[in-house]
């Protein structure tokens, strides 16, 4: 069931009608219980697909049930790996072919939103070990799993604004005033969705299209530059209006959801780009992939801190890229992006000795410095969405085009 669709209004019409009718916990987690799995099966292949994500599920419980019931340093990281390897061999990634027989990487599987339960089960799993996750049970656990807000395309949430959703069920969720506030989000999602993204995938095809039949450079130029803006405003319109439909639906049963874009376009530099960008991902990459390795070679290496910091942001943004998609092209997006990050923060570093703060300060306040700041950043970024479309060869075909009908 998509999102952008009549049936999906329908599905979350009927839900809030019946939602309404009970205050009681039972009744309601129940209810949501039924809802979540009912719109999980409209996205299930087949049944071997549905067979393997419930043992998916069925051994992430498993395994935090250990880590909570019997604490052990080993637990954690011998369960995160063979989660990432269970994602990796599901996604069918492109290195596999050179690691695994190719009968191995033959399979039909397709599990629905197992990129955005991997995540959730690293964070339980982790704030688990150390202490901090809310007490879960079986059916806590699974509805953060499946929840349909957040299955497809997130945002990534975490289990204690989960569980607080979770353990207050029963409440009320707010004046009228606020319902309209919801509505509004999710007709301004569908905005998003059905005009300005519809509008800016098909402007976008018809221009690389007419760059194909170019016959001169003017033309071809302008083909390029159309589809070179056209992309990112599509990528944009199209995962912030889904953001919008969802925590707007999260928001009229009472759930909140955190924001995942802040006006990206309108980025300084690339560190700036992802603290506006999918703003939920980058807080886990900080958090469970950038933080611990940081902070074991400050505490042992206290002076290879900052050179650790730059190799291990870029090598956390690279992951970002790698995680979007199984091919090479996702690879290059990411390498682009986790290179573009550690020079942001190698520069900054060298404005600060050469500047002081003080110098910093007025540097990054002057309007013109700020808006070749925005235009260099917002060009960076479009010029690596040349790769965030599937296949390298595609990507290449484009470029070779460029520079023979335009620059040659």
């Amino acid at each position: 069931m998509s999102f952008f669709s009549f049936h999906f209004l329908v599905f979350l019409g009927v839900l809030l009608l019946v939602y309404q009718r009970s205050r009681s916990k039972k009744y309601r987690r129940a209810l949501l219980t039924l809802a979540n799995t009912g719109f999980l099966l409209t996205l299930v292949t087949s049944g071997p697909s549905l067979a393997a994500l419930a043992v998916f599920l069925l051994c992430g419980y498993g395994m935090l049930c250990l880590v909570r019931a019997r604490p052990s340093r080993l637990w954690p990281p011998v369960f995160i790996a063979a989660a990432v390897a269970a994602l990796v061999y599901v996604k069918r990634y492109d290195f596999l072919a050179v690691l695994l027989p190719g009968s191995w990487t033959q399979h039909a599987l397709e599990l629905v939103g197992i990129s955005y339960m991997t995540f959730k089960l690293i964070h339980m799993l982790v704030d688990q070990h150390q202490g901090q996750l809310p007490r879960f049970s079986f059916l806590s656990y699974l509805n953060y799993q499946i929840g349909f807000f957040s299955l497809v395309a997130g945002p990534i949430q975490r289990y204690g604004e989960f569980h607080e959703f979770w353990a207050g069920i029963d409440r009320g969720y707010g004046a009228e005033h606020q319902g309209m506030r919801h509505w509004n989000r999710i007709l301004t999602g569908m905005i998003k969705l059905g005009v300005v993204a519809f509008a800016a995938r098909y402007a976008y095809q018809y221009s690389r299209d007419e760059l194909v039949r170019a016959a001169d450079a003017p033309s071809a130029a302008l083909s390029f530059l159309l589809s070179f803006y056209l992309y990112p405003l599509y990528v944009y319109s199209n995962f912030s209006g889904y953001c919008d439909m969802v925590i707007g639906a999260a928001g009229l049963l009472g759930m909140k959801h955190a924001e995942n874009f802040d006006r990206p376009y309108l980025a300084r530099n690339l560190v700036d780009f992802w603290n506006r960008w999918h703003i939920t991902l980058t807080r886990w990459i900080r958090d469970y992939v950038f933080m611990a390795p940081y902070k074991w070679v400050a505490e042992r290496w206290t002076a290879h801190a900052t050179r650790a910091g730059y190799a291990l942001a870029g090598v956390a943004l690279f992951l970002a890229g790698v995680w979007h998609g199984s091919t090479s092209n996702f690879a290059v997006f990411g390498l682009l992006h986790g290179l573009g990050v550690a020079a942001t923060m190698i520069y900054g570093d060298l404005l600060s000795r050469r500047l002081g703060r003080a110098g910093v300060k007025r540097y990054m306040s002057h309007p013109w410095i700020r808006r070749a700041s925005v235009f260099a950043t917002l060009h960076y970024v479009c010029f690596t969405f040349l790769f965030f479309t599937p296949g390298l060869d595609a990507t290449a075909r484009t470029l070779r085009m460029v520079v023979t009908k335009v620059l040659a």
